[in-house]
């Protein structure tokens, strides 16, 4: 029998480290809307998007992979004063989770921009 191990705890981001990276964030994103560029827009949108994956994952305590995994049809937007999103979590179980605040602002300019980005062409 293999010996158990004990895991340490996850790390978590400090508050004002958390400021700053969003601050970071916020400035690229703002660097871009200023050089108006093609690949600038290209890069904007995806900042944007990691915004909103981040926000995601950390306020409402989601994986890397079921924040990815979320549909716009799991996304319940009847209520105008909040979403509530259905992630499915480990074992494929589904959560129902609020999205409202700062969460919810930065997925709605998520989905304003998502429209903007073509995919790439696959490499060979």
């Amino acid at each position: 029998r293999a010996p158990a191990f004990a895991r340490p705890d996850p790390v978590r981001l400090a508050r004002e480290a958390l400021a700053r990276l969003f601050e970071w964030w916020e400035a690229r994103i703002a660097a871009c809307d200023a050089d108006g560029g093609r690949a600038a827009q290209r890069e904007r949108a995806l900042h944007v998007l990691d915004v909103a994956l981040f926000r995601l994952c950390y306020h409402l305590g989601l994986r890397i992979g079921s924040a990815q995994a979320l549909q716009l049809r799991e996304l319940d937007t009847s209520d105008p004063a909040r979403w509530v999103a259905t992630a499915y979590v480990k074992g494929n179980k589904p959560r129902r989770k609020v999205v409202a605040g700062v969460v919810r602002a930065d997925l709605e300019r998520w989905l304003d921009v998502r429209l903007t980005l073509t995919p790439r062409p696959h490499l060979r």
